[in-house]
């Protein structure tokens, strides 16, 4: 497992601090979904960040009182930069979509690694990466039309900004 980990650690660290944004520190989350991780392949590491990840918003619900979770159920979102539409963008893409542009760009996976995590065909997910990062450009380009910000691009990479919305620091 020591290989496994060394290899995949900066992986781990990266995948859990956006989806534990600010709940705790990645990578002590990383270590310890590394150490949970029961066989050294992908497929186990990423059930084991679902575990520590479920376990960090879990603790953190728990600290709340419920009026403050509730307060802000539905807070008021500004677009006012590139980046804000980045990020709506992809908060309403199918959450399939969703999924396998995360693998792939913010997470750095490749093909071969998705298919691993899935159990999905390589030439399925490829397929399913192509569609939904056109499915991506276009929401974006819905969402600029919607809310026209000062930073705007005429035609925007969608790869590019995608990679903006990406919360934290940590990359593969």
């Amino acid at each position: 497992m020591d290989e496994f980990a060394e290899r995949y650690r900066s992986l781990a660290v990266a995948a859990c601090e956006w989806r534990a944004f600010e709940l705790g520190d990645p990578e002590a989350l990383a270590e310890d979904a590394l150490r949970r991780a029961r066989k050294p392949d992908l497929k186990g590491l990423y059930q084991a960040i679902g575990e520590v990840v479920s376990e960090a918003y879990r603790r953190a619900a728990s600290k709340k009182p419920l009026f403050a979770i509730f307060q802000n159920i539905s807070p008021k979102i500004e677009y006012t930069t590139m980046a804000d539409l980045a990020a709506e963008a992809l908060r309403n893409l199918r959450v399939r979509d969703a999924d396998v542009l995360r693998h792939a760009y913010w997470d750095g996976l490749t093909v071969a690694e998705i298919e691993e995590i899935t159990g999905r065909p390589a030439a399925k997910v490829e397929a399913e990466l192509a569609t939904a990062l056109a499915n991506y450009a276009a929401r974006l380009q819905r969402e600029m039309e919607r809310h026209p910000v000062a930073d705007a691009e005429p035609s925007p990479d969608p790869v590019t900004w995608l990679k903006t919305a990406k919360p934290g620091e940590h990359w593969r």
